[in-house]
Order: C-alpha cells, then structure tokens, then sequence
C-alpha cells in the first residue's frame, strides 16, 4: 500500500507542476507568443468556480464540465482538485517550501523569524473550524446569487491567484523587461524588444496584489493549507461532499503506533496521532502522510454503507460506530442551526438585520459605518442564557457570533448602497455642456472629463453581465496585446473591485483582436470571432471643438481620423473665411465601434478633445458608405476647349 501511495504522490506532483506551468504561461506571456491552440483549448477551464459560473451564465452543462467532474471526483475519492489543478493551493504549497528552505540558511536560522519558520515546518492536529467554513461557504453562495462576482473573487482560490499573477508578477516582470531592454539598447544590444503598450498597473492595485500575496506566504508558511479549510469555499464544498466519498483514505488502528510522523507532514493538519483518527473531510490528497508512515497504518477504505453492503469481516463494529457518531453529530448541529444556539447563525436574524442596516442608513441619511454599528449592537442575542459558569461563557460566545453576522449582513447590504452612491455622484458630476447619452455607462474617470465613461470589451454584451460574472482573475488582462485592460480600485465601485477596465491612455482596443473573448473562463466576456468583433459598438466616441487644437492653436491635426479603423470620423471645414480652409473632426456616431483609437492619438492635454463614451449595453455598428459623408469635394470639370497637355519627351520623367 506504502509503494501506491507514493506513486500517487508523485502522480500529484507532476499533475501539479503542469497545471501551475499552463496557466502560469499565460500570465507570463508577456510578448504574446503562444500559440493560438493555446487559447482556444483554454487551461483555466478547468478550473472549478469560473466553471460553475459560466454553467450558472447559461452556457449549459458542457460549460460546468471542470465543477461537475471535481464534485463527482469529491465523491468518489476525495478532493483531488485542491491538490492536483488548483493553482493557488499549488502557489501555496511552493512559497511553503521557500519558507522552510530559508529557513534553514545560516543567517536566518538565529533569528527569530528563522525559528519561527522552523518551528513551523512540523505541523499538529488542528480541529476543523465548520461554523467558519460553513459561514463562508454560505457567503459564496449569496454572492453568487446576487450578481456580485467581483466580490467573490476575494475568497475564491482560482480569483486570488490570478490577482497575484496579474497584478504583481505579471507587471513587474514586464517592467524588469523593459528596463533590461533600454538598458541594452543604451549598448546598441536590440535583441530584447520592449513590451507593447504600458505593461504597468496602477500602485494601488499593486500594492493590493502583494498584501494579498503577503498573507498568503505568511498563512502557507506557518500553517500550510490553513486557507482551504477555513475560507475557501471550494474546499469547503469539496469537503461536504467527501463526507460521501466511496474511497477514503484512514488510519489503520492495529498498525499504527502513534509516532506522530503523519500528523506532522500533513498539509491540512487533519490527521490527530494521538487518537488515530483522520478527518477526510479537509484532506487535499497530499499523500505526504502515506509517504512517512514505516508501518503501513495508512490505508484507503471503503465507505461505511459500502462496507457494510460488502459485509466485510471484522470492520462492521467500527464502521456501524462511525456512522451512528457521525449521524448524531448531524443532528445536533442542525438543531443548533435551525434554532440558533450555541453560536450558531440564525437565518432569521441574520436577514433581520440586513433589512434594519437598510433602514438605518436611510434614515441617518447615508452614514454607512454608524448604521453599521448600530445594526450589529442591535443584533438579537440568545434568551434564556443557562445558568453557570460554562453557560455563561457559552452565551457570550453566542452573542458575540451573533453580532458579527449581524455586521456581515449589514455589509452586504451596504455594497449595492455604495454602488448606488457611485452612480448617484457620476450624476451630478455630468451636469453641464457635456453630452452623456442615455444609454452611456454610468462609470466615470475621477479628474477626466465627465462625458468620458468606461465601457467593458467587447463579447461582454453589458455592463450587468460583466459585473455579475467577472471574478477580477485579470486572465484577460494577461491576454490584451494592447495593455489597455488595467485591474480596477474604485472605478466600478467597491463591488467591482479588481475587475478590469478599458483604459486608452496608452493604447486603443486592437481592431483584429478579440483575445480577451478567447482567455474569459466566467463567461463574463463570451466568445467573439474577430469578423463577429468588428462590428460590435462598445462605445461612441464624444467630440467637443472647443478643446481642439485646431480652434485652439490654429493647427492642422486629424490624427483622430487618420487612426480610426472603421472611418466613423470625417474631417469637414471648419474656417471657410481663410484662404486656407481648416478642417476638424466630426464623429459618425454610428459608425464608431468605441475602440479609443482616436482618444489614444489625440494630443490634447490634460482633457482630451475626444474620448470615448462607454455604452452599458453593447450593439451592432453600422458599416460606413459613402452616403454618409457630410463634407463632398467640389467636382473639377476641366474647360471645354482645352488643349490637352503634350506628351514628355523623356518616357522617364522620374
């Protein structure tokens, strides 16, 4: 059995290092050279969230194959997926044996930072946190079902991962890049090209992606797998169901000799030495266990009834105990569920107090964080408290649970308030001579024009798709040969966070690319084939004179036009009185596809003379003619009696 679970592990490990390598590819790609294959036979498909939100989006049974296969897995042998294709359980694995082999070099291993890694390289049993996982696992579940994925894509571990990829690695890779590339071409070295468009991100967002990072090095290193059984909900859910699995791998109590080996190399910390037991449930299918156990006292079984169907010899009294244990568990911890107690949450008082927040920060006319407070102190506390001491330390218990998921609710019903409350202040911002259609995105740019709004890529459809389903991974924003997709702070609003926007200061959407619609594993941006892409209208782009520098400065320009892919911008007089007329733009609204071309070249400073307005729903753009045109060049008929010009003498005038 030893020699099977070693070739398991090793399996695990190789499975492992190709997940991490094909989608760590992609966020490494900074110069765009993989393959097209590459893209259409997408990696973070198979991940597990992304999968059940593209099934959820309507995109059918095929799109959730990765959540269908992984929960059918989880019934049969347990969580596989937490150990082989889940990338940030893989990242974390890695920056735990970073850790400890740092640990152990010479200059570290005085100090206390070195004995505190190495004191943290021999892991103990730890008991499962349910009301944690339980709690977040029901978080997850609301988030989902209100639309806000953005949100989701702080708990969620595929999410997580791409933040730290997109938002950190990513970045400054392409930065270490183009200093290495000026610094050679400063020798005439030209063999390391710069990378396209503005690789960089804002340094808030950056400084998010590395404390993200940075908790996540600190939890890995001094307790290993302490994320995937505490908040992720995948994990979570994964656990739930291999509480069912068929194959389960447990302690065989007539080998093991209590060493304490297995406990001490378990990732999950789910193994408890001292009384032989394993809980399944939080397993990750390390093998590490299996691995330092000489006696052989780690074993697979099967599940109780299938035991028991089987009827196999001298294990149907401690299968027939578990079971009896685990169904009296069940039963307890559902009536503590239903009625409340013991600390447990009350979905009664829990959507009480969403309701109270609600009215409370309408009344005190938008004070969030005193509405906050005051609807977690007048969260319901547990009657009829039992007498003693213990009982005592139980209510309180009980009451201070009480009031923290009093206060989550109240932040969950805060985060559409504070959407609403970002719209609301775009209003009054647009108020004046700028031109905001009806349709138009409701999202501005702080310190730009108020006109300007951001709009989403095309294959998104809307704006409510797009925030419902995109998680904040920034895959498309490692798939953007342009750069233009930036991870967001306030720019949708605190729902929103982290997911990307369309940013045309340096750079334009690439009128023959539709990477982005290839890389979405949500669904949040669909599939377009470039002929289909083309013709999607993402925005309009908003034209005000009174900043050109043709009225300004006097100056010729047209850089506008001349960049525009689809030619919805025709340059019609402007100064009719000069003998030299001018010429300024004039936008065929539509005709534009909203690609930022013409917002990306224009060379006004600081407002733009055009920018691009967002729509919140995109459509088709019509295709330019000729019929169009406003301005017609005056038709030259020549004389009548004109001779015509002779012929040169030399064939070859050149």
């Amino acid at each position: 059995m030893r020699k099977f679970f070693i070739s398991a592990r090793m399996l695990r490990i190789a499975a492992s290092v190709a997940v991490f390598c094909l989608i760590g590819a992609q966020f490494f790609d900074i110069y765009h050279k993989l393959p097209k294959p590459y893209w259409i036979y997408n990696p973070t498909n198979m991940q597990f969230m992304p999968s059940l939100l593209e099934m959820l989006g309507g995109a059918g049974v095929l799109a959730g194959a990765a959540f269908v296969s992984f929960s059918a897995c989880a019934l049969i042998f347990g969580r596989a997926y937490c150990s082989c294709f889940c990338p940030f359980g893989i990242l974390m694995d890695a920056l735990r044996r970073i850790s400890v082999a740092a640990s152990k070099l010479p200059f570290l291993r005085a100090t206390r930072a070195g004995k505190t890694l190495s004191s943290s390289e021999n892991l103990r049993f730890a008991k499962a946190a349910v009301a944690v996982r339980a709690a977040f696992l029901t978080l997850a579940c609301a988030l989902i079902a209100a639309g806000f994925s953005g949100l989701l894509g702080f708990i969620d571990p595929y999410s997580l991962f791409g933040k730290i990829m997109g938002g950190f690695f990513r970045p400054a890779l392409a930065e270490t890049a183009n200093a290495a590339s000026a610094a050679l071409a400063a020798r005439e070295a030209y063999w390391l090209p710069a990378v396209d468009g503005n690789p960089a991100v804002s340094i808030w967002a950056f400084s998010l992606a590395l404390a993200i990072l940075a908790l996540t090095w600190c939890a890995s290193a001094l307790r290993a797998r302490l994320y995937c059984n505490t908040i992720c909900p995948v994990g979570a859910w994964l656990g739930l169901l291999s509480k069912l699995s068929v194959f389960k791998i447990a302690i065989d109590a007539n080998a093991c000799v209590k060493c304490g080996l297995c406990e001490r190399s378990c990732k999950a910390q789910c193994i408890d030495a001292k009384n032989g037991k394993l809980d399944f449930t939080r397993c990750v299918l390390c093998f590490n266990c299996a691995k330092k156990c000489r006696k052989n006292a780690v074993v697979v079984r099967l599940a109780s009834p299938l035991a028991k169907l089987l009827k196999r010899p001298g294990s149907e009294s401690a299968n027939a105990a578990e079971a009896d244990k685990a169904k009296k568990s069940k039963g307890a911890f559902g009536a503590k569920f239903a009625a409340g107690g013991n600390g447990a949450p009350n979905a009664k008082a829990f959507a009480n107090a969403g309701g109270a927040f609600i009215a409370k920060a309408s009344a005190s006319g938008g004070d969030i964080s005193s509405a906050i407070l005051s609807a977690a102190a007048d969260a319901p506390s547990t009657p009829n408290a039992p007498k003693g001491s213990r009982g005592k330390s139980s209510f309180a218990v009980s009451a201070s649970r009480r009031k923290f998921a009093a206060a989550l609710a109240a932040f969950a019903a805060w985060i559409p308030l504070g959407a609403t409350g970002v719209n609301r202040r775009m209003r009054r911002r647009n108020r004046g001579e700028f031109k905001v259609d009806a349709d138009a995105s409701p999202f501005g740019v702080a310190g730009n024009r108020p006109d300007k709004r951001l709009g989403v890529p095309a294959g998104a459809q809307s704006l409510k798709n797009f925030s419902e389903k995109c998680t904040g991974c920034q895959i498309c924003a490692a798939a953007c040969k342009a750069n233009i997709l930036k991870p967001s702070l306030l720019e949708w609003g605190l729902s929103g966070l982290m997911q990307p926007y369309m940013d045309f200061t340096d750079g334009y959407c690439l009128y023959t690319c539709h990477a982005c619609t290839k890389a979405c594993p949500t669904g949040a941006i669909k599939f377009l084939s470039g002929r289909e892409k083309k013709k999607v209208k993402i925005g309009t782009a908003k034209f005000k004179p009174s900043l050109c520098v043709v009225k300004t400065d006097g100056t010729d320009c047209a850089a506008c036009a001349e960049h525009c892919p689809v030619q919805a911008i025709e340059m019609v007089p402007f100064n009719t009185e000069r003998k030299s007329a001018q010429f300024i733009p004039h936008v065929h609204e539509e005709v534009c596809i909203g690609c930022g071309a013409c917002e990306y070249i224009c060379p006004v400073r600081p407002h733009r003379a055009i920018v691009v307005q967002g729509l919140s729903e995109h459509r088709k753009a019509k295709e330019w003619n000729d019929s169009m045109r406003i301005y017609k060049l005056p038709s030259r008929s020549a004389p009548a009696n004109s001779a015509p010009a002779p012929a040169p003498d030399n064939p070859f005038p050149f």
